[in-house]
């Protein structure tokens, strides 16, 4: 990731410091402990919407724009309730089950179940790729 490995970029500033007009964020509600000057990084947007459209074809700025801040946005409120469960369980470290079960509870358990399946199955091969490095002590 760039800018130190953080997937969220700071926005570019103004000399007089304030955030540049095209770049306000939107007002659709308060997000807790959300710095909304933050964004995915647009090379990023670039190059996953690259991969599904076809070779021929093309994404305007403005669309660009855009699907950088619905990432943004569904990252944002996916973490803030998984944040939630993390601390009611008096956590300060939230996991990928924090994950799930947030977006199980925000209504996005259509992708839930298979990442949760992914997952599973991840850590199956994990487990096996680690087991055959491993040599017994003779």
């Amino acid at each position: 990731m760039e800018n130190g490995g953080s997937f969220f970029r700071q926005q570019e500033r103004s000399s007089s410091g304030s955030t540049l007009p095209s770049q306000q964020a939107n007002n659709n509600g308060p997000v807790p402990n959300f710095d909304e000057n933050i964004k995915m990084p647009i090379t990023n947007v670039t190059k996953i919407s690259g991969e599904v459209i076809p070779d021929n074809g093309k994404v305007s700025d403005g669309a660009k724009e855009l699907l950088q801040e619905s990432a943004t946005e569904f990252i944002t409120f996916v973490t803030s309730k998984a944040k939630e469960r993390s601390q009611s369980k008096c956590r300060k470290i939230m996991n990928v089950e924090d994950v799930l079960w947030a977006m199980d509870k925000l209504g996005f358990d259509d992708y839930a179940v298979p990442l949760a399946t992914f997952l599973e199955r991840s850590r199956r091969l994990e487990g096996d790729s680690f087991t055959r490095r491993k040599r017994p002590n003779i």
